[in-house]
């Protein structure tokens, strides 16, 4: 077994906190006494005796000399560095207690109001994880799925993983050799199963992005696929081999994460390698997104990961190829303009959303492209409702939250508020078809509404969401230290309230999508992250603020997260960090017992209770039986042998099932593994502690 390496962790002076209070209620802030020092914290963890030299002998020699003497290591799966300058952060602390103090009742009387200077943080440092030769970085406001550790295991997935293992490489240096001349053997036959899988990637695939426009592929790449007599181009083939095995893993007829799948993207990402850098064309661009979307729906918990490199380089292949210049200014037919600008803003859609979950900058500038959005033109884009340019216009904005987020100045909150007054904007001018102004649990659900439509208006609201979860967490963190008792009423109380409403949101929006098309649902891994994430906030409410007015709706919020994971069968990714969530409840619950009267757990615990299907009958439908659903095999029900339902353009008729048949409850509520990848008992501290920066 190989050895349990080490984080360090610096424990943040009281003073930290004095510095980021707006200057009004500083006055309040009384300093405490400062304790001789007879030894450093990492001394005293070890037991050792300690030189009383900062840094002492002992941290020197242990290469941990930056964190001496406040820090201490903590054991944890890899080297966590916590990146920070003790020095020049008691440097600015001296600073600010020779400044000028407030005088007068007002400093202390009237309430908090930040300033068009005040700032939130410093800035967000991430965390580094070094180790066996490698090292990690992810952002401060990265995701909690993010924090997880690349080398963890992850139990959940066990049986389903070995029974159909895909030992599917990312990287195309170890993919199988297909030799140029003999490249269409790899191909599936067209009439027994290239067909299927294709029409299978047009119904399941092709609705949350269209990496692929049908046009271009049944007129141009198919052809040179199937077409003995043309020359083949191998990259455009990797994109039809890639849309197959795409197929092939969104196959609801079938058990997830199947051989056959893994098969057809290994062919693709050797067909990619042909010529890879010497020859590259829009093709190449599309063949790797096409080849993160399969990686990122994988079984490997790591595919974010590996992603992360391959969206970059497609980046730069497209700036090589000149596909952030508009095509109309080097006289390009409307065609080929029209397939440049929907690949690039679907690149760079890719690339942002990435980047905002990781906690890390974006590959490139809106100040450095000046490609136009796709027309709305359905040869080219099928985008009836709007989704994929309101999703394209959203990535504009994406930059401005990603750099906030990565910039070192310090973060002006009034530019927190500015961006979401454009967010706020954006979902108003929403296309009317989205439906924007309704509730979540108001959005139709029947089947005489096309299946896609339904989808994409779950989908742009987990975006917009998301984003919004994202810009606040920090001053989201913030109002909880300040005001725990009503952290919507201190200086950032907005957010506080963005954040939550953003939260709430993603978990109902899952709820209804999984009420809606559980086994399709079940294999798109980006919503059970923002579902994820969102509990993990929620939980904060409750742990932190137990006696406001949010913590029982911020409970029931998580428990419908806990619920839905636990009711998927074992193997399913949804239930990833299922124990995670489980022991954070236990903790919020414990919070919640302590200061209010106690709560239902029982009822917390039921489907009734907590899923809100008694609502959901309300807003959705007149009654359970006209509930549309599909393949229920994911959440531990056989569908009565109508298994494999796709949901298309035009809408799909399915047979009612009784309302409780989504769920198998009755989960295994012993912790042993932290599936999220980060310390729940670390997390909880750093907040109690009132810290500057807070990972949620």
């Amino acid at each position: 077994m190989a050895p349990r390496p080490i984080r360090p962790v610096m424990s943040a002076p009281k003073a930290v906190v004095e510095k980021s209070i707006p200057e009004v209620v500083q006055a309040e802030v009384k300093p405490k006494r400062t304790r001789k020092r007879f030894s450093c914290a990492e001394c005293r963890r070890l037991k050792i005796k300690c030189s009383q030299t900062w840094p002492c002998e002992a941290c020197v020699k242990g290469g941990c000399a930056q964190i001496c003497p406040d820090g201490q290591l903590w054991k944890s799966q890899g080297r966590r560095i916590f990146l920070g300058d003790s020095e020049d952060l008691r440097d600015k602390l001296s600073s600010l207690k020779n400044g000028p103090t407030p005088v007068g009742p007002s400093a202390v009387t009237r309430p908090a109001k930040l300033e068009r200077g005040d700032t939130l943080v410093g800035n967000t440092l991430g965390t580094l994880t070094t180790g066996h030769g490698s090292s990690r970085y992810v952002g401060k406001l990265a995701g909690s799925e993010y924090l997880h550790q690349p080398d963890d295991d992850d139990e959940s997935l066990e049986p389903l993983s070995k029974r159909h293992r895909i030992d599917a490489p990312v990287d195309p240096t170890t993919s199988p050799r297909v030799d140029r001349h003999n490249i269409r053997r790899h191909l599936p036959d067209w009439d027994r199963e290239g067909r299927h899988l294709v029409e299978i990637y047009w119904s399941n695939v092709d609705w949350i992005q269209q990496a692929m426009p049908r046009s271009t592929f049944d007129g141009d790449y198919l052809i040179n696929a199937y077409d003995a007599t043309s020359s083949p181009d191998s990259h455009k083939i990797a994109c039809v081999l890639l849309v197959m095995a795409l197929g092939a893993m969104y196959d609801l007829t079938k058990e997830p994460y199947q051989r056959r799948a893994g098969e057809l993207y290994r062919y693709g990402r050797a067909c990619l390698k042909n010529d890879h850098g010497r020859s590259a064309s829009v093709a190449t661009v599309q063949a790797i997104l096409l080849s993160g979307t399969f990686i990122l729906n994988d079984h490997q918990p790591d595919g974010a990961e590996k992603f992360w490199p391959m969206i970059g380089h497609a980046v730069k292949i497209a700036q090589s190829i000149g596909m952030h210049r508009d095509g109309t200014d080097f006289g390009l037919s409307y065609i080929d303009t029209q397939l440049r600008r929907q690949i690039w803003w679907e690149l760079i859609t890719y690339d942002r959303l990435q980047a905002l979950c990781f906690g890390r900058p974006c590959a490139t500038s809106n100040r450095h492209a000046d490609t136009h959005f796709p027309e709305e033109d359905e040869s080219m884009m099928m985008d009836k409702v709007g989704y994929h340019a309101s999703k394209h216009r959203l990535a504009s904005i994406l930059e401005s939250v990603i750099d906030m987020q990565n910039q070192l100045a310090p973060l002006e909150y009034s530019s927190i508020m500015t961006v979401d007054a454009e967010l706020e904007t954006f979902k108003r001018e929403l296309p009317e078809a989205l439906l924007s102004n309704l509730d979540i649990e108001e959005l139709p659900l029947h089947s005489t509404v096309p299946g896609h439509t339904v989808l994409q208006r779950f989908g742009i609201r987990l975006l917009i969401s998301q984003t919004r979860l994202h810009l606040h967490r920090l001053a989201f963190s913030r109002a909880l230290s300040l005001s725990p008792l009503s952290p919507h009423t201190c200086s950032f109380g907005h957010s506080f309230l963005a954040l939550f409403q953003s939260a709430q949101e993603i978990v109902h929006l899952v709820k209804q999508l999984v009420l809606y098309h559980p086994g399709l649902i079940a294999r798109w891994w980006a919503f059970w992250f923002h579902a994820y994430t969102s509990a993990v906030c929620l939980a904060t409410v409750v742990i932190q603020a137990p006696q406001s007015q949010f913590a029982r709706s911020a409970l029931e919020g998580m428990s419908i997260v806990c619920d839905l994971a636990a009711a998927a069968r074992e193997g399913c990714r949804a239930k990833k960090g299922l124990k995670t969530l489980i022991k954070l409840r236990e903790r919020a619950r414990d919070a919640l017992d302590g200061f209010a009267p106690r709560v239902n757990h029982e009822e917390l615990d039921s489907p009734e209770g907590v899923l809100g299907l008694t609502d959901f009958r309300k807003a959705g439908t007149s009654s359970p039986s006209t509930v549309p659903r599909v393949q229920h095999g994911e959440f531990g029900v056989i569908h009565d042998g109508e298994r494999g339902d796709q949901v298309g353009d035009t809408g799909t008729s399915i047979p009612p099932q009784p309302q409780q048949a989504f769920w198998s409850f009755g989960f295994d509520t012993e912790l042993a593994t932290d599936d999220l990848g980060f310390n729940i008992d670390d997390f909880l501290n750093e907040i109690q502690e009132n810290k500057l920066e807070i990972v949620v």
